[in-house]
């Protein structure tokens, strides 16, 4: 009966094989909850108080729908379905290394037609993480659509998760090539690769080197991508769903908020990093950086120097620059974001039609952030020219 079998072909002489894995990635998980934390507590250390946890019914259904299904990203089709190939590709991923936990440790069910079936769809979903990595490296380094950020990060982050892809096929295909079994069908990309090996005439014993081996640094590029996502252009696999969670409830699209209020009802007009509130914070590590609101905004396209991307990426920046030391407590002032990180021009800019946030896959607010901050141009007399004549 076919039946998944615990650390094939890995050695139990040196070392358990289950106390290395967990050993490194329990590590690898702290480090990574220690590095969001450090991240993630800017938001509201830094941030002013929002009230962000009402109406759960709708917060979950906009979570699935948006960060789940994804049915923004899918308004548009090639982008669309390369982002939903790799990000449903590591979702099926992940689901099948829980699945694959609770196997080893709770109760024995991947044996006979669910094993095959578990097996086959994990395959699969390989091959569509692959057509959609390849389908993201033609649109970044051919098509080079002006919209995206093209940072050397962006390429760090691709090729890490192909060569986790990759290597945990290759270590399935080497099962494959040792075992050859009567179901090998079950896992047609495994059996595809594995008939590389079975044509080179390898011995066993090679092949069971090179399965260890190549298991070995599958593990290790897991735990490398867990210990650097907090701080890669990954980090919106977190951020984006908590953003989608705690996107405003309160108000349509568009529709603004009067100014905040200290406790003392004085009006809060937003120049600093710490006028802003935590969840317009959370927006700057939320975004993906796809330029969709760029590519949506009639300013941008009417050469104006507008790009509300560009105006909640320079919201982050100020954040990771000077919210440490503002945290701290060591008598560093909140980094300026009127005039300095955003110029008085670009918030002018601002057609405030709410394209932006129509278009943004994370349902980043990017009018909220631009409005505040012009609010606090109005109240210096810093007013756009054509503004003032049209007052007048």
């Amino acid at each position: 009966m076919p039946v998944r079998v615990d650390f094939w072909g890995i050695p139990h002489d040196l070392i358990s094989p289950e106390i290395f894995v967990y050993g490194i990635m329990g590590l690898a998980s702290l480090i990574l909850l220690i590095r969001l934390y450090r991240r993630a507590s800017l938001w509201w250390r830094v941030g002013r108080p929002e009230m962000r946890w009402d109406k759960l019914p709708t917060r979950l259904g906009r979570l699935i729908n948006y960060a789940i299904v994804q049915t923004r990203v899918l308004n548009q089709r090639y982008p669309g379905v390369m982002h939903v190939a790799i990000a449903w590709g590591f979702f099926i991923f992940f689901m099948g290394t829980a699945l694959a936990t609770v196997d080893s440790h709770f109760f024995k069910f991947l044996r006979g037609n669910i094993y095959l079936l578990y097996k086959f769809v994990l395959d699969i979903f390989t091959v569509l993480f692959l057509v959609g990595a390849a389908m993201a490296a033609y649109r970044r380094y051919a098509q080079r659509p002006r919209r995206l950020t093209l940072q050397p990060g962006f390429t760090y982050s691709l090729v890490l998760i192909v060569v986790i892809v990759a290597g945990g096929l290759v270590v399935e295909s080497l099962r494959l090539a040792v075992e050859q079994p009567a179901w090998a069908w079950s896992s047609p990309a495994g059996w595809v690769v594995a008939q590389l090996w079975i044509a080179m005439g390898l011995a066993d014993a090679t092949l069971l080197s090179w399965h260890l081996g190549v298991w070995v640094f599958h593990l290790g590029t897991v735990a490398l991508l867990f210990v650097t996502l907090p701080a890669s252009t990954l980090l919106h696999v977190l951020s984006g769903p908590f953003n989608v969670f705690f996107s405003k409830t309160d108000r349509p699209v568009g529709q603004l908020a009067p100014p905040a209020e200290t406790a003392e009802g004085e009006q809060i007009y937003a120049s600093k990093l710490d006028d802003l509130t935590w969840a317009q914070l959370l927006d700057g590590d939320a975004c993906t950086e796809c330029g969709r609101c760029q590519d949506a905004c009639p300013a941008f396209a009417a050469g104006k120097p507008l790009s509300p991307k560009e105006v909640i990426l320079s919201v982050r920046d100020a954040l990771h620059q000077g919210g440490p030391a503002l945290v701290n407590g060591n008598g560093t002032s909140p980094p300026t974001l009127v005039g300095e990180a955003i110029t008085n021009e670009v918030l002018w800019s601002c057609t405030t039609c709410a394209a932006c946030i129509r278009e943004c896959p994370v349902l980043v607010e990017h009018i909220d952030t631009i409005v505040d901050l012009r609010r606090y141009l109005v109240i210096e007399g810093e007013v756009d020219a054509e503004l003032q004549d049209a007052l007048a």
